[in-house]
Parts: structure tokens; C-alpha cells; sequence
């Protein structure tokens, strides 16, 4: 697939992710990074996200200035695992929209 030549597997993403919120806490030291993975096929040792979390310092600093209500998007990733992309948001004092967070989970649900 093209899609695969460029981009490359969705378990290839996947082994990259520890090194990529690595490199997010590395340069971003005040940023929020949470993630875990689960053993999909303990013989091969093909792992599948739980759910990753990140939360950028400027976007929490931001939310100081927003109203206090937060709204959460979520969409869902067509892809083999069938994951979904939440990401909670805020209204600051000039009507624009500040993401706050981002989720990408197994599962809407709370242990999420």
C-alpha cells in the first residue's frame, strides 16, 4: 500500500512511540506525557497502544486564561485496532479554541 511506503505500519508507529514521548519530554520538559501498552501476541512480542495522553505545557499555562468549561471531541482512527483520538478544549477571552490535551484510547469509557 502508499500508504504504508510513506508512513509505514501501524506497528511500526507503534514501536516508535516510546522514543517520540521521549523526545516530546525532552523538549517540552513542563509537558504531560502518559501512555501504556499492552502485549498483543506474546509469541511475537507485537505490542498494541492502551492509550497514549499528552498535554503540551503552553496549552495547560493557556488554560488559565479560558473559561472554566472544557468540551471533548473525539474522533474515531480507522485503523487495524480501531482506536479513537479525544481531545478536550477550551474558549479563551477571544473566542478561540485551545486544545488542551490529547488522548488516543482503545475505548471511550473511564479507564480510559
Amino acid at each position: 500500500m502508499a500508504r504504508e511506503i510513506i508512513f509505514g505500519t501501524w506497528e511500526s508507529s507503534v514501536r516508535k512511540l516510546q522514543k517520540y514521548m521521549g523526545a516530546l519530554k525532552k523538549y517540552n520538559p513542563e509537558t504531560i506525557v502518559e501512555w501504556e501498552h499492552k502485549t498483543f501476541q506474546p509469541s511475537t512480542g507485537a505490542h498494541v497502544i492502551g492509550y497514549v495522553f499528552w498535554a503540551f505545557a503552553p496549552c495547560i499555562e493557556g488554560f488559565q486564561f479560558c473559561r472554566k468549561i472544557i468540551s471533548v471531541d473525539g474522533t474515531h482512527l480507522y485503523t487495524k485496532y480501531r482506536y479513537k483520538m479525544l481531545i478536550p478544549a477550551a474558549m479563551d477571552g477571544n473566542q478561540q479554541v485551545l486544545p488542551l490535551a490529547f488522548a488516543i484510547v482503545d475505548d471511550e469509557s473511564t479507564s480510559s
